[in-house]
């Protein structure tokens, strides 16, 4: 029962960080929209990849590259700080296949300028043109890098384009690590936001759960229908969160009736350490500070997570709880039921005029009959011998 109890404690706990998690992804997605942060971060990768980190240079010529171009709109301009909202025109995404096409043109045609100068460019796409055109990248370490991809090619230009990918892809891993630091950080800050001003405090929670049987039941009741939505789960996997759905979600954790909020009660325990005395006022809020800091951890690890989490308490829920309503089934050889023993068979009533026939199990058995001893007879006739006594009953035989 306790171990039961626990669990459904959990479950709620869980259902709470599920719920404000895809509210502060919401959250965060919508200042993403405004910040374009995602392209910031690209472009600060590739002027690392190019080695051009003022963005004059190769980095330039690569964003200006019509294969790139396509995919945004304006100018390049390259972006110094470590937060704002210049850039947002460039990609948030570009294709490994498109980094590698504009590279390899780059090195054999170089940066043109414009349409004539293009003309005057011989088309030859080979390994051979490459390399005998490479220091058109001006770039050191760009020419390094794409010899290098040809080296490893066996003169196919198809090959080139994979290495070049590759070195791409290695490089972007190094990008999603510093968006995804940064992302954690925007979700510590908006949960613990969200923590402050909600009053989700973890501890609380855990506490009411704890203490409320019928809470606890109606919030795994709301967790178990949860792990089922099927709608739900596609808006985990789109990252495009709507407003709509954000409006769904903070109604279903206002829905739960947890102890969150500054309800009544809350408001009333305040006032009422606050007059206690500064020793409880302080003690009240670094409580509350603790379960906010926890439930903003809790947020940074995203709705995902804690959805994959719900699913493994709910299984768990599954088999625990009818072990605990059926009682534990006996052995084999306790269910089999013994045979019951046939009742004593009555004696047989005698009819008038018939003899009495006594059972087999009532007549008495005869004596067995003594062993005779080896070197006796059978047969020895008795004496009496009287004793010297007067007794006449004193003798032997």
């Amino acid at each position: 029962m306790l171990g039961s109890t626990i669990l459904d404690v959990g479950i709620g706990v869980v259902l709470v960080f599920l719920l404000l998690s895809f509210i502060a992804t919401a959250v965060r997605e919508a200042i993403e929209s405004g910040m374009k942060s995602r392209a910031i971060y690209l472009e600060r990768g590739i002027r690392e990849l190019l080695a051009d980190p003022s963005g004059t240079g190769m980095a330039k010529s690569f964003y200006e590259h019509p294969v790139i171009s396509s995919l945004y709109r304006g100018s390049f301009s390259a972006y110094q700080g470590k937060i704002g909202l210049r850039g947002r025109g460039l990609p948030t995404y570009i294709p490994a296949k498109n980094f590698a096409e504009a590279i390899i043109d780059l090195a054999i045609r170089g940066p043109v300028q414009h349409e004539y100068a293009a003309s005057q460019v011989a088309a030859d796409s080979s390994v051979s043109a490459l390399r005998a055109n490479i220091t058109r990248l001006k770039n050191p370490n760009v020419i390094r890098a794409v010899l290098t991809a040809a080296d490893h090619s066996e003169g196919d230009l198809s090959k080139v384009r994979d290495n070049l990918q590759a070195w791409y892809d290695g490089s972007m891993d190094r990008v999603s690590g510093w968006y995804k630091r940064a992302t954690q950080f925007w979700l510590f800050g908006i949960g613990l936001a969200l923590a402050v001003i909600f009053n989700i405090n973890t501890f609380r929670i855990a506490d009411g759960l704890w203490r409320d049987k019928a809470l606890r039941e109606a919030i795994a009741t709301r967790a178990e229908a949860l792990a089922r939505d099927t709608v739900f789960q596609r808006k985990l996997l789109d990252t495009a969160y709507r407003t709509q759905d954000l409006k769904q979600e903070t109604a279903a954790l206002g829905a739960v009736n947890l102890p969150i909020g500054w309800s009544l009660a809350a408001r009333t325990e305040l006032r009422a350490r606050s007059t206690a005395g500064a020793g409880s006022f302080i003690s009240f809020w670094l409580s509350a500070l603790l379960g906010y800091i926890f439930t903003a951890l809790a947020v940074t690890l995203g709705a995902p997570f804690w959805f994959d989490v719900l699913n493994k308490f709910m299984v768990i829920r599954s088999t625990v709880k009818p072990h605990e309503k059926s009682p534990e089934e006996a052995s084999e050889d306790r269910q089999k039921p013994s045979k019951p023993e046939s009742p004593p068979a009555s004696p047989p009533v005698a009819q008038a005029g018939a003899p009495v026939q006594t059972p087999p199990a009532l007549q008495p058995v005869p004596p067995a009959p003594i062993p005779a001893t080896p070197g006796v007879p059978a047969f020895m006739p008795h004496q009496w011998i009287p004793s010297v006594s007067n007794d006449p009953n004193a003798g032997v035989l």
